[in-house]
């Protein structure tokens, strides 16, 4: 497995410097002009991973050899997932049937209750970004203290990978049916 943190002179840790990645891809990418395509692929792919938090911990955690399927999510953010699910089937099935309409006046109806699932889906969308912003913070606080502490560290930092990738994977959702609902205008 290549190390993206070593490919790019990072320090191997939980949270980088995104303006350093940025300075270190774009000069890898200076000198490597006339490198061959697979090069340039790895350097990409290496560029994706490194800039986003939950691919970088899972990258970060392969490195380590910490397994995480046998890992579930944990308590406090599987509270969450009912109430995006409903959410999410909600806006569906109304945008469904929205979309399923010919007359005029049913489809005004129908855009209404879209709506008010959209009121659902933002306020839903500002509690996850809150969620988001606490796994962060925990986050730094395991950088703080990646050096002195990196073995105990591992297994909190498994699970704070695992919880972010839901937590991210739901506001993404959230922010598709925005998209799906702004499309209809």
């Amino acid at each position: 497995m290549t190390d993206y943190f070593l490919l790019f002179d990072l320090p191997r840790r939980p949270q980088i410097d995104l303006g350093k990645l940025n300075e270190a891809f774009a000069r890898r990418n200076a000198g490597n002009q006339a490198a061959k395509l697979g090069e340039a692929v790895v350097l990409n792919e290496a560029f994706r991973v490194l800039s986003d938090p939950v691919s970088r911990l899972d990258h970060l955690l392969a490195l380590e050899s910490v397994n995480l399927r046998d890992r579930v999510i944990s308590a406090e953010v599987e509270q969450w997932f009912g109430k995006v699910a409903e959410i999410l089937h909600r806006f569906d099935a109304v945008y469904y049937q929205f979309t399923q309409e010919s007359l005029h006046l049913l489809r005004a109806a129908k855009l209404q209750l879209l709506q008010e699932n959209l009121v659902a889906i933002e306020e839903l969308s500002a509690e996850l970004g809150g969620l988001r912003e606490s796994l962060e913070r925990q986050l730094r606080e395991i950088d703080g203290d990646w050096m002195n502490n990196r073995a105990e560290a591992l297994p909190r930092l498994a699970q704070l990978a695992l919880d972010l990738r839901f937590v991210q994977k739901w506001i993404t959702e959230l922010k598709e049916r925005r998209l799906r609902f702004d499309e209809l205008h």
